[in-house]
């Protein structure tokens, strides 16, 4: 059930939606939208409906492996761009490299037979420290860095084509910081969402739990209790 990385990794590929936005009294922010991983064999075929769909907090250590408009982090979007939207919704698709959390969702994908799963998040903001991207977040004060904001509708739709019909996990840990992204997701997914819950409603166990071990129990647990 547990497969180790260095064998996982070899079954998939991964692509996301990489991008920047320059706030004027901020560095420019690194962020990603949208994260397909795919079995190899349907690499071409990223365009159809995902045969599942994950909602995590943010984007960790994930990384863009092509330039894209001449920057591995995609193109630099102006934050008092009146079309930030549109650009974010239509920056392209680059191949990326995966970190920890995403071989984990690739062993679901091998224990669930689904060849293609689209990851979105909570906030696009993309961090390896939880506490960082909430207070960034906050700091920032910008409803374009959530796919679930309103301005953000049309590619949320867009993406979401056939999720009434998908399962949908989520799983973007049990930070108290995260309550208001948290049930502002909630009021947009349908209501048959599935994770493993925390101690509030809006908590849900994150795939890889820092303890050592931990992991392989998450995942052991969410095969046994989860049920598509």
């Amino acid at each position: 059930m547990f497969i180790p990385a260095s064998t996982i990794k070899r079954r998939y590929i991964v692509k996301g939606r990489f991008y920047r936005v320059n706030y004027k009294n901020q560095n420019i922010i690194p962020c990603r939208s949208v994260l397909e991983i795919l079995a190899r064999e349907y690499e071409q075929l990223q365009s159809l409906e995902p045969d599942a769909f994950i909602v995590m907090e943010n984007p960790g250590r994930s990384e863009s492996l092509e330039i894209s408009e001449g920057h591995m982090d995609g193109p630099l979007y102006l934050s008092t761009d009146t079309d930030l939207a549109r650009h974010i919704q239509n920056t392209i698709l680059t191949k990326a490299k995966p970190d920890r959390t995403q071989y984990q969702i690739m062993r679901l994908m091998n224990a669930y037979n689904w060849n293609h799963v689209r990851v979105i998040n909570l906030s696009d903001i993309r961090t390896t420290n939880s506490n960082n991207m909430i207070e960034l977040y906050a700091q920032l004060n910008d409803d374009h860095l959530s796919i679930f904001s309103s301005v953000r509708e049309l590619e949320r739709i867009n993406i979401c084509q056939g999720i009434l019909n998908k399962p949908i996990i989520t799983a973007w840990g049990t930070s108290d910081g995260l309550r208001e992204l948290a049930i502002l997701a909630m009021s947009k997914l349908p209501d048959h969402i599935k994770g493993l819950p925390g101690d509030k409603p809006y908590k849900f166990l994150h795939p890889l739990p820092r303890k050592y071990g931990e992991p392989r129990k998450w995942l052991e647990r969410f095969i046994n209790e989860v049920k598509f």
